[in-house]
């Protein structure tokens, strides 16, 4: 067998049932995390999150494949309020590795979803004030991110995408 000869074979098999149980825990754990800081966000301005437990839920876990980057995603439900007329939107909150378009390999990126295009296509400069950046994908539905540090403080993080975002609702 080929196999038998092959100690980096030998090793892979004997630990990739831990290392998949590993990821498993990791994915579900950032996943917790992304949800428990946009739960205790309190100080939202121009959108509402809705109330109760299925407000912030997890997104689907996209595997590698060759177009879609390995990421954890977290919808959160609600709606954007303009000239008093309430408008229903989600926003997705993601933690995405290898983004074809930085030189880093993490980002933490957000947008809103599953509402007018208006909401979806804004401009926003490259990079704010702030040091969020953007970038145009998804038939140019407008992203904001952040390219995290090792030190990253996800809430930080989270909230900044956030309250940023917000800014484009006209």
């Amino acid at each position: 067998m080929l196999i038998e000869n092959d100690p980096f074979l030998q090793e892979g098999i004997s630990r990739y049932a831990d290392a998949k149980a590993t990821l498993r825990h990791f994915e579900q754990e950032m996943t917790d995390r992304l949800i428990e800081v946009i739960q205790k966000k309190n100080d939202w301005t121009t959108y509402r999150k809705e109330r109760g437990k299925q407000a912030v839920v997890s997104g689907s876990l996209r595997k590698r494949t060759e177009s879609a980057k390995p990421r954890i995603t977290v919808h959160v439900s609600g709606h954007v309020v303009v000239n008093n007329k309430k408008t229903k939107a989600k926003i997705v909150v993601a933690l995405q590795w290898e983004p074809n378009f930085a030189d880093k390999p993490f980002i933490v990126f957000a947008r809103f979803f599953k509402c007018p295009d208006y909401l979806q296509r804004f401009d926003a400069p490259q990079e704010s004030s702030r040091g969020v950046r953007s970038y145009k994908a998804n038939e140019k539905k407008t992203h904001l991110y952040v390219v995290p540090d090792e030190n990253m403080d996800l809430r930080k993080v989270v909230n900044l995408l956030l309250d940023e975002l917000q800014l484009y609702v006209q």
